[in-house]
């Protein structure tokens, strides 16, 4: 594809502003409008950024100097709306997760390759350099066998933040699983491959919500090693997020995005830290940010490439069964093996 391409916006939130802003900026790509069912949020957004503000996104899918869409919605709008905008010939960024159920993932992967657009999803960590990094060393064994990883995602959320859609099953598709912790899960899954089977706990503790705010889970990776995470809102004042990945050989320390510590048997002691920061680590409201500059240059490059983005539809699918055999597990109370039945 020659010349810039042209992008839509659809939801003007605090993460919507994140993405315009960023595709703003790309040399590669040209915003031409916006969406969002209220209009005075358009507004605003498309008078930053001098361009179109439509209250009906379908208007936005029927301009033909569109042709990518960036999808920043309420998680169970998603399909919806990424099934539509594949239909109109538009390469679709979605916001993390891909949906709130399998079915819906499915068909929004199906969408895609039918239409034979690009369908990329927003899973920002993957492109932290200390995690690019970590990546890496695992991929070249620098840790021998894998054999356990943790993850701690300790965050705090005031009742403020949990206001309409995020406080409700059916259009959030859960709580801190599936909204904080899951980019977690799908670092913990890119580094330790598939999964066998899990066990997951939920609960909530200290919110006037219908999800959970309290989450833990242990899980067996098809290649033998042995998982656990916790997650939760309701960890005052929050601490930044540790993940350590122990493997024969030796043990990667990575805390929060801001630090990777190797240590090996043979001898290996590295400090890792990134050498450039995006933006600051948070938007209100608590949304993380860092990443999303690198997400969406690499979403456009795939378009102009004519080759997959990076995460993929069927990459994003991979955390949202994980984030699923969770809540089933806990529903049940009896460990889940995958493939993850519905």
């Amino acid at each position: 594809m020659s010349g810039k391409i042209g992008v839509g916006i659809i939801g003007c939130g605090a993460i919507g502003g994140v993405h315009a802003e960023n595709f703003f900026k790309q040399q590669n790509s040209r915003l031409v409008a916006v969406a969002d069912v209220l209009e005075e949020r358009s507004r605003e957004l498309a008078t930053r950024f001098g361009v179109e503000a439509y209250a009906d996104y379908t208007q936005l899918l029927r301009r033909e100097d569109i042709q990518a869409v960036a999808i920043c919605l309420p998680h169970n709008l998603h399909a919806q709306v990424t099934v539509e905008a594949a239909r109109a010939g538009k390469h679709i960024l979605c916001e993390k997760p891909i949906a709130t159920n399998l079915k819906d993932a499915d068909q929004m992967i199906a969408a895609a390759h039918d239409a034979g657009v690009k369908l990329g999803i927003v899973y920002n960590l993957r492109f932290d350099e200390v995690i690019q990094k970590s990546r890496k060393a695992l991929d070249e064994s620098k840790l021998g066998k894998l054999i356990a990883g943790d993850v701690l995602v300790k965050n705090f959320r005031s009742d403020d933040y949990y206001t309409g859609w995020r406080t409700k099953w059916d259009t959030q598709g859960g709580g801190v699983v599936i909204t904080q912790a899951i980019h977690w899960i799908d670092i913990f899954q890119w580094f330790f491959g598939p999964v066998d089977s899990l066990y997951g706990i939920i609960d909530t503790l200290t919110h006037n919500i219908e999800v959970e705010d309290v989450a833990a889970s242990v899980i067996r990776f098809k290649n033998g090693a042995i998982g656990s995470f916790f997650a939760s809102t309701s960890t005052y004042p929050g601490s930044p997020t540790r993940m350590d990945i122990h493997g024969s050989n030796g043990t990667i320390t990575i805390e929060s995005t801001d630090k990777a510590t190797v240590m090996t048997r043979d001898g290996r002691h590295e400090t890792w830290v990134p050498s450039t920061k995006y933006r600051p680590v948070m938007v209100p409201p608590f949304v993380p940010v860092e990443g999303h500059e690198p997400c969406i240059k690499d979403f456009i490059s795939a378009i102009a490439e004519a080759r997959e983005p990076a995460v993929t539809g069927e990459e994003g699918r991979k955390s949202l069964e994980i984030t699923l055999a969770v809540y089933d597990s806990a529903k049940s109370r009896r460990a889940v093996e995958f493939p993850l039945k519905e």
